[in-house]
């Protein structure tokens, strides 16, 4: 039905007049037949018009297929754009935490209490002082 909404040519996927013209020709042809609300029929324009646009990939030519690379192929690659590591080194890590050594608090609690207390890792009640 929308076989001349894209285009092809220089290898990108365009929007050409004539599939526009197309569209919006089933939509008036949807709209006579009152089948769906105007709401509806706004909607799939938006999603027609805006979907074809959206398969417009300008950087298409730069993106690589990394599933059908064999094992070498994927080391040289490595090879060539180098590590790529987002998380923190040890070092880093440990300079951002505050190291302090426990010291129960005492609480004034009444007894019940205290025997209700539980394990904050492991949930076990008991006799926590």
């Amino acid at each position: 039905m929308f076989h001349n909404l894209i285009g092809e040519g220089d290898s990108h996927r365009h929007i050409t007049m004539e599939g526009i013209t197309e569209v919006l020709a089933a939509l008036e042809r949807i709209e006579q037949q009152a089948e769906l609300t105007y709401d509806q029929l706004l909607m799939l324009e938006a999603n027609l018009f805006f979907g074809a646009f959206a398969s417009y990939d300008r950087h298409r030519d730069m993106r690589m297929d990394i599933d059908d690379m064999s094992y070498e192929e994927l080391l040289a690659l490595e090879e060539r754009i180098g590590s790529v590591s987002t998380a923190l080194s040890e070092e880093q890590f440990t300079k951002c935490l505050k190291r302090s050594i426990y010291s129960q608090v005492a609480l004034e609690v009444n007894k019940s209490t205290v025997d209700d207390m539980k394990c904050s890792i492991c949930q076990v009640s008991g006799n926590l002082t």
